[in-house]
C-alpha cells in the first residue's frame, strides 16, 4: 500500500459555477481527497504504533490485520466509494480514479467519462441534464437520458462518451451490434464505449 497518492488540490469555485460537468468534478475530487486523506491519517498513525511512538488501538489492530490479509480495512470501505476488491486491486482502483480526475481538473472535461470510476455517478447524469437545461432553456423533469452504444449517432447534439461498463452472462457482437452468448469459461466481458445524450422524455 503506497504511503503516498498525489493529493487533488482545489479548485475555483467562482470559475466553474457555470459548468455543471465542472461542478460535478469538484465534488468528485472533494470525495476523493476526503478518502486519502483518512487512510494516510491512519497509515501514518498505524506506523507510529508500530514503532511504538503510539499506543496500538483496536482500530489500528484491525487495519493492520486487514493489510496483512490483503483486504480493505473496514474504516476505509466504510469511508469510501463501493468496492468489493482485493487490497492490492483496490489500490489500483484508487489511484486511477485520482488520476482521472486530476487530469480533469486540469485539462477540463475529457473527449470519454469513465462512469464506474466516479463516486456519484448519478450526479454525472444529473450533470448532463443540467448543462443541457441551460443551454435549451428546458426543465430539467422533462428530460431523459438515452444510450446509444454501437456509435454516436447525435454527434454534436449533446451525446457524451462513456467507458468502463461489463456484462455479466452475455457478450456485444461488434458486428452485428448485438448481444451474442458467452463464451464457455467466461463470466463476464467488457462494453463498448456508451453514447449518452440527454432528450426530452417521450410521453
Amino acid at each position: 500500500m503506497p504511503l503516498k497518492v498525489t493529493t487533488l488540490s482545489g479548485m475555483d469555485i467562482s470559475a466553474i459555477c457555470s459548468d455543471p460537468l465542472s461542478v460535478h468534478c469538484l465534488q468528485e475530487v472533494r470525495a476523493i481527497n476526503g478518502l486519502l486523506r483518512l487512510v494516510h491519517s491512519m497509515l501514518q498513525s498505524l506506523g507510529k504504533a508500530l514503532k511504538g511512538e503510539l499506543l496500538m488501538s483496536q482500530q489500528m489492530d484491525q487495519i493492520c490485520r486487514a493489510l496483512t490479509d490483503d483486504k480493505v480495512p473496514e474504516a476505509w470501505l466504510t469511508n469510501g466509494y463501493l468496492s468489493r476488491k482485493p487490497l492490492g486491486s483496490w489500490v489500483t482502483d484508487t489511484v486511477r480514479r485520482v488520476r482521472f480526475l486530476a487530469d480533469w481538473r486540469k485539462d477540463g472535461p475529457p473527449k470519454r467519462f469513465w462512469v464506474p470510476g466516479l463516486w456519484f455517478p448519478q450526479g454525472f447524469l444529473t450533470a448532463l441534464k443540467q448543462a443541457y437545461c441551460r443551454e435549451r432553456n428546458v426543465p430539467i423533469c422533462d428530460l431523459s437520458i438515452a444510450a446509444s452504444i454501437d456509435q454516436d449517432p447525435h454527434e454534436g447534439k449533446g451525446a457524451v462518451c462513456t467507458y468502463g461498463y461489463y456484462m455479466e452472462g452475455a457478450s456485444w457482437d461488434t458486428y452485428e451490434c448485438c448481444l451474442r452468448e458467452l463464451t464457455p469459461g467466461i463470466m463476464h466481458t467488457a462494453m463498448p464505449p456508451v453514447y449518452l445524450r440527454p432528450q426530452p422524455q417521450i410521453t
